[in-house]
């Protein structure tokens, strides 16, 4: 996803959320692990506009329960994400300013 504003809002926007700035959007699907559907939710422009969810037994889950598990996925999402990006922001290449100046002149 490319925010409005090309390269430059991009830039801004990670800067305000991070590497990877996180809004939901179209269709995010979970699978239990025997591989039946878990849930489907539908967003757009960020705002969850349905969602459907299956215990493990298959059973439909009421939609009240089935968007109370999409903000649970979300905030968990979120949580996976921001680890992700801390470990990348921990683990940034080292530069040497000599080393560097060493490899421009040849």
């Amino acid at each position: 996803m490319v925010p409005a504003g090309g390269a430059r809002g991009r830039r801004a926007a990670e800067a305000r959320s991070g590497l990877f700035p996180r809004t939901p959007v179209g269709i995010t699907r979970s699978w239990h692990p025997d591989g039946r559907l878990r849930a489907e939710y539908r967003y757009e422009q960020g705002a969850l506009a349905s969602a459907r969810a299956f215990a493990a037994s298959g059973r439909a889950l009421p939609e009240s329960e089935a968007r109370a598990l999409a903000q649970r996925d979300l905030a968990s999402d979120d949580q996976y994400f921001a680890s992700l990006d801390a470990f990348v922001r921990a683990h940034l290449p080292r530069c040497d300013p000599a080393a560097s100046n060493r490899l421009e002149r040849g």
